[in-house]
């Protein structure tokens, strides 16, 4: 589901089991279907807002920390 706020949208992801695995599988998956993407190529027209969402979906450095525990 996807919220909309004033500055920001907000995706909700019901996971059918851990949601940190099911967030590394998804991130691994876009990370390797960028990598197969032909050298020299022309990017396609909306790979930067790709590129900008996954950097979102990562955690700051002091996010990163708490995380770990």
């Amino acid at each position: 589901m996807v919220r909309f706020e004033k500055d920001r949208y907000i995706i909700k992801v019901v996971t059918h089991c851990n949601p940190v695995e099911e967030w590394q599988d998804l991130m691994t998956g876009i990370y390797e279907l960028m990598r197969k993407m032909p050298a020299g190529e022309e990017v396609p027209e909306r790979f930067y807002a790709v590129i900008n969402f996954l950097l979102e979906m990562l955690p700051d450095w002091e996010q990163a920390k708490r995380m770990a525990g």
